[in-house]
């Protein structure tokens, strides 16, 4: 498979950010299962929002933060797909943003 288009700049920066719709960040993802090129912007995007990040002076967390966060924990979440699962007919595996729909 030949890749002959590519996310903007503009999504690429939005997907590293995690700001783009579910629909959108899953179009992405699974354009970056199949780009090296694409996956590399991407790493350098992370890397520059987390200096970014790390530049910010802290902020104080609320008494409840830690309790609140475990309390998440027990709450069910998606079901996860099997690594390697591939829909009868088409031959390979889906891409691991595709597995969970």
């Amino acid at each position: 498979m030949t890749i002959t288009h590519h996310p903007s700049e503009a999504t690429q920066l939005a997907y590293a950010a995690g700001s783009l719709d579910e629909g959108l960040a899953v179009v992405v993802a699974t354009h970056l299962a199949t780009c090296p090129n694409c996956r590399q912007a991407i790493r350098v995007s992370e890397a520059v929002g987390g200096q970014l990040l790390a530049a910010l002076e802290g902020e104080a967390m609320a008494a409840d933060a830690l309790s609140h966060a475990l309390a998440r924990l027990d709450t069910p979440g998606f079901a996860r797909a099997t690594p390697g699962f591939a829909p009868a007919g088409i031959g390979f595996p889906l891409p691991h943003a595709l597995r969970p729909y």
